[in-house]
């Protein structure tokens, strides 16, 4: 650590599980007191304490972290004393991916009325059912709450949202919520004045609680960034949120359409609300697996009614790019201004031809690209375009995947444009 301090400007630390019982040493070291960042798994069982958190509890002249994480989460009433009990008054953001705040209601009041956690700009955790409507409370109340991420929450925890206001809050990140019947009616009462960006991720719901969730004050003019990767949204489901009121405000959509199996639910891409201007003022797009396993499969169809003159990023997966795609691409004037394109092809997508793809590299609309990524794209000798300085001249990074290029042209692009990497 000491090393890695004098000789780099790295700050942060993931040790894994490695060193628990070792933490205290470290942190009160030379190099483990310049640290700014630290990750670690719990891995305590049996109500013990982890010996981690204890270490951060007697570490009063450690480091002054900025940024905590916490695999699995505070699994005890102990490691909820001891994280309360700890010296981060520089502490900002605190993550605790696959777990939870899993204690007493006591036990959690205390981390929660913690100096330190009051402070909190950013935060991702579950909350257990014992503790969830005591967490929900004080979270609500914390004054510069920006950002939070709830991972699996409990019932009792999604109830309690809606007798909470969370005045501060900016984004909301709900994984793994069961989003029906009374808990999906508390979310659709939620409060969050100044959100602008909702989160929904494997979040499981019925047809009837999207239609709600649409209609609640939750989808206001505010919002300006949208994400579902489950609930999945349909035909039907694109029609309601170009309803609302923060459809025409949008600057990011992000549609994660597929099952476990990579099957979504639209029939079509083409006929949707998407396919116009109800998105008008979008600056990203993100489709990925839309399509049913009886659909049209039209996505040149939408790419050619789709109007977004803002639009600078734009991802599709697995949304059966062909020749008329690319043609679209190339020809609608709402893509003029892209700076960041993802094409991410299924195994079983039709190819585009190498003149097509020579022909869409070189369209005016791609020219302001800095970013390029084709996955599972078999631009052939038409790789040879990236040879020309002249085309997508302000690009910076990119990779092609599943090129079918031959070894030549490969060889070629690595020398003329050594910041394109391209995979056989």
């Amino acid at each position: 650590l000491r090393a890695l301090v004098e000789n780099t400007p790295i700050r942060g630390m993931n040790f894994q599980w490695y060193y628990a019982d070792a933490m205290e040493e470290i942190l009160n070291s030379t190099g483990g007191e310049a640290l700014r960042y630290i990750a670690f798994e719990n891995r305590a069982t049996d109500g013990q304490t982890s010996p981690v958190l204890e270490a951060l509890a007697q570490a009063s002249g450690g480091p002054l972290l900025e940024r905590l994480s916490i695999q699995n989460g505070v699994k005890s009433d102990g490691d909820a004393q001891a994280l309360a009990t700890s010296f981060l008054e520089n502490l900002h953001r605190l993550d605790m991916q696959y777990g939870q705040i899993k204690c007493s209601a006591a036990a959690a009041e205390a981390l929660l009325s913690a100096g330190w956690f009051q402070q909190l700009g950013q935060l991702g955790c579950g909350i257990g059912e014992e503790c969830g409507e005591v967490v929900v409370e004080h979270l609500s109340q914390l004054p510069k709450l920006h950002s939070l991420s709830l991972w699996r929450p409990s019932e009792a925890a999604l109830l309690s949202l809606a007798e909470a206001e969370f005045a501060a809050l900016r984004r909301l990140h709900l994984f793994g919520a069961k989003l029906t019947g009374q808990v999906n009616e508390a979310l659709c009462q939620f409060r969050a004045p100044q959100l602008i960006e909702l989160v929904l991720e494997s979040s499981g719901s019925k047809a009837a609680d999207v239609r709600a969730l649409l209609s609640s004050p939750l989808f206001g003019d505010q919002l300006r960034a949208v994400t579902f990767g489950g609930p999945r949204l349909n035909e039907a489901g694109l029609e309601l949120l170009a309803n609302t009121a923060c459809a025409s405000q949008l600057r990011i959509l992000r549609l994660h359409c597929g099952d476990s199996d990579l099957v979504g639910r639209f029939k079509s891409l083409g006929s949707t609300a998407l396919a116009g201007d109800a998105f008008g003022g979008l600056t990203t797009l993100q489709i990925e697996y839309p399509y049913a396993k009886k659909a049209q499969r039209d996505t040149a169809k939408l790419l050619r009614k789709l109007s977004t003159p803002k639009l600078r990023h734009l991802t599709l997966k697995d949304c059966n790019f062909d020749d008329d795609c690319a043609a679209a691409l190339a020809e609608n004037p709402s893509f003029a201004n892209l700076t960041r394109l993802h094409i991410d092809q299924g195994y079983e997508s039709p190819q585009v031809s190498e003149s097509a793809a020579a022909s869409l590299l070189r369209a005016a609309n791609l020219q302001n690209l800095v970013e390029i990524e084709l996955h599972q794209f078999p631009l052939g000798n038409a790789l040879e375009v990236f040879a020309d300085q002249t085309v997508l001249p302000n690009l910076k990074t990119g990779a092609i995947w599943g090129s079918a290029a031959p070894a030549a042209s490969r060889a070629l692009i690595e020398r003329e444009r050594p910041i394109l990497h391209v995979g056989s």
